[in-house]
């Protein structure tokens, strides 16, 4: 366990009792690990903040900051809740818990998808699992060639090689020469981001590819802040970018909460 300053000890312990038995309840270990983790960090990061204000908003505040990264508000998911029950578990408003827990989200800048903050089970699915940054392009791993992956592997910045079971069988391309999609019934609400991969591929197909991968950098994108920042220093960087014509889509969640 974290260290926590000895002056918000009981208060942490009050905080964590309440988590473990609205886990235990509804969610699963998963979920108590990481609310358990959660509020260590706030209690470290935010010692007076913590130690204010009553127990019974943290507790449901907590849970749902990881709820709101893993969708457990969307009753597609295999684990799932109403959020008004989980205010109504408490005995707490609404509002209360989520502007307590937008505040935890803005101190320890948690963003939706966030990987350190994905339960295990919902990492393969989560597409930021395999988003890389490779050579100041943001591309899925899954479609890069073994030995970048194998790459990516050997400097931790993937955990496994992708499997054909870590491909979503809804990725949708688009064929470089032709704007047709290939695939039917493609709804708006199915795509959130566009890749833009043409540059990627003709260096790919240009270079020596022993070349590339003993020169490519490789690091990774944990959460969306990390997208966000990588895009502005590109544009910051070239006046004159034009965007390239986009040859892969990658789904990403569109639900809201």
């Amino acid at each position: 366990m974290s260290v926590i300053p000895k002056e918000i000890e009981d208060r942490y312990y009050n905080i964590i009792d309440l988590i473990k038995s609205f886990c235990d309840s509804y969610l699963n270990d998963e979920y108590k690990k990481l609310c358990i983790n959660l509020c260590e960090e706030v209690c470290r990061k935010n010692p007076k903040g913590i130690s204010r204000g009553k127990i019974d908003v943290w507790a449901p505040s907590i849970i749902h900051v990881v709820g709101k990264v893993n969708f457990l508000f969307d009753p597609s998911e295999a684990i799932h809740i109403k959020a008004k029950d989980l205010y109504s578990y408490f005995k707490v408003s609404g509002s209360s818990v989520s502007s307590k827990s937008n505040n935890i989200s803005d101190l320890l800048d948690i963003t939706p998808l966030d990987l350190k903050w994905t339960i295990p089970s919902n990492l393969s699915k989560n597409p930021l699992t395999w988003l890389v940054n490779l050579d100041g392009f943001i591309t899925d791993i899954r479609y890069v060639p073994k030995e970048i992956q194998e790459k990516a592997l050997k400097d931790g910045i993937i955990s496994h090689i992708p499997e054909e079971k870590d491909i979503n069988n809804d990725d949708i391309t688009i064929d470089i020469d032709d704007d047709e999609i290939d695939i039917e019934n493609l709804s708006s609400e199915d795509i959130e981001e566009f890749l833009e991969l043409n540059s990627l591929i003709e260096m790919l197909d240009n270079n020596n590819l022993d070349n590339i991968i003993n020169k490519c950098h490789l690091s990774k994108i944990n959460n969306l802040r990390d997208m966000e920042e990588m895009l502005d220093t590109l544009e910051a960087e070239d006046d004159e970018y034009v965007p390239m014509p986009k040859c892969k889509i990658i789904p990403f969640p569109s639900k809201k909460n």
